[in-house]
């Protein structure tokens, strides 16, 4: 009797194995960590599993649009499956892509062992994703001048304001020539000139910002502030009765770009040092002079007293809120040489000659943290954020880039346009997108 015994225990088929055989206990704690408009992110606790490693062998997920249980297990979509990254009782995580938006979905989980003892099937839980925004044509305007169409600004008051470039051609161009048009797009399907404004020639093209219902313009050494609507007369130079007030920025030659304003003061970049204008008085506006502590500085974005500074892979974050004492507070260095700058909230945006957007949490702005990066593929002409969207244009199209959670952006879809897109503009619930051949506007809808 005891020598049979002895053959039981090491039978593979006999009691020690067959205790091998148990499933693994069935997962109560499986929920939803994240939900976008195309996926959702499940996380659970790995259970323990009777077997020789006390690990898991796989999880298996499956989803379907009514609850998952042991008795619909079968009917629900297969899903993937995780083999164990976490010790038993350590936190797994699966995401589900590719799903519909604007639908609910149930999900649920069961373990296995690698003796293909199988667990019971999870709680089952469910996610409604939200409804993903599209992009429809609307119509179009197109401009007769000969111009080069270089930035869009919308203004409180139902305009945009555009800012063109003629080279020059003889005659009455014979010189390089700005132009601003007023367009009114009150009905955006059909959109008009308001009124049109020749500005110096040379080789300066005229900088614009704008802050609640005031424009801050810059055509070559002086800074303006026009009545809102802008009244441009159609002659160059300064109609000098439809500004409030006006400024001259000091040394004549230089060059501006980038204006910001936070209806305090303006800030210009200008041949590696900072301009400041305080234009706290609309109507009598004050030069404060250059800032030289930024290391560069070819792309500004101001935040209130935030003042962010981008020039080749280097941004510097300072506090302006005294204009006369900038102080740097914070530096992040990009991957590659930055080629544009966004913000949204705590957020930073930086596209960079890498092909990519370096999503930047700046929260704390003196110590920037790089949430993520989202390859774009090519040179992108324009980004700007929008309705919970990171949109950017370049030759090929539109793309909308989900960013609810800056750690994972993905793509939301992609509007193909006939033409290369240049520079973009939202209000409300319309986006507009310049030509980069013509002086051509497209007008697009979010639905």
């Amino acid at each position: 009797m005891l020598f049979t015994l002895l053959i039981g225990c090491t039978d593979p088929t006999g009691p020690a194995e067959n205790v091998q055989r148990f499933p693994p206990e069935t997962i109560t704690d499986l929920e939803i960590k994240n939900v976008t408009t195309s996926r959702v992110e499940l996380s659970w606790t790995a259970p323990e599993a009777d077997t020789p490693n006390g690990k898991l062998y796989y999880t298996k997920i499956r989803y379907a649009t009514f609850p998952v249980t042991d008795s619909t297990w079968d009917s629900a979509t297969d899903a993937g499956v995780v083999y164990p990254r976490a010790p038993s009782s350590g936190v797994e995580t699966f995401t589900i892509t590719l799903l519909k938006d604007n639908k609910t979905y149930h999900f649920g989980v069961l373990s296995g062992t690698i003796y293909g003892a199988e667990s019971g099937v999870s709680n089952s839980v469910s996610a409604t994703l939200p409804r993903q925004e599209h992009l429809a044509w609307m119509s179009s305007y197109t401009e007769s001048d000969a111009a080069w169409l270089y930035n869009m600004t919308p203004t409180l008051n139902g305009y945009l304001l555009l800012q063109k470039w003629i080279p020059g051609s003889g005659g009455f161009l014979s010189l390089p020539v700005s132009i601003i048009s007023v367009l009114d797009i009150s009905d955006a399907v059909n959109p008009s000139i308001f009124i049109l404004g020749w500005w110096g020639g040379g080789s300066e093209q005229v900088v614009l910002t704008t802050y609640g219902r005031y424009v801050y313009m810059v055509p070559q050494e002086d800074l303006y502030v026009p009545q809102t609507p802008p009244k441009l007369h159609a002659k160059r130079g300064p109609p000098g009765s439809a500004f409030y007030g006006s400024v001259s920025l000091g040394t004549k030659g230089r060059r501006y770009h980038d204006p910001v304003t936070n209806g305090q003061n303006v800030f210009l970049a200008s041949s590696g040092s900072l301009a400041i204008v305080d234009v706290s008085n609309s109507s009598a506006p004050k030069f404060l002079g250059y800032d030289t502590s930024f290391s560069g500085g070819s792309h500004l974005e101001l935040i209130d007293t935030l003042l962010i500074v981008a020039g080749n892979r280097t941004v510097e974050l300072a506090s302006v809120s005294d204009p006369l004492n900038i102080k740097i507070i914070g530096t992040y260095h990009a991957g590659g040489n930055v080629t544009d700058m966004t913000i949204s909230g705590d957020i930073m945006f930086l596209e960079t000659t890498l092909l990519e957007i370096e999503i930047v949490d700046i929260a704390n702005p003196a110590a920037p943290v790089k949430f993520s990066s989202y390859s774009v593929g090519v040179n992108s002409n324009d980004m700007i954020v929008a309705r919970g969207n990171l949109i950017v244009v370049d030759s090929l199209g539109i793309q909308l880039i989900d960013i609810s959670d800056p750690t994972a952006p993905s793509l939301k879809t992609i509007y193909d346009l006939p033409v290369n897109g240049k520079e973009l503009a939202v209000t409300n619930n319309i986006l507009y997108v310049s030509d980069g051949d013509l002086i051509r506007i497209h007008i697009l809808i979010f639905y």
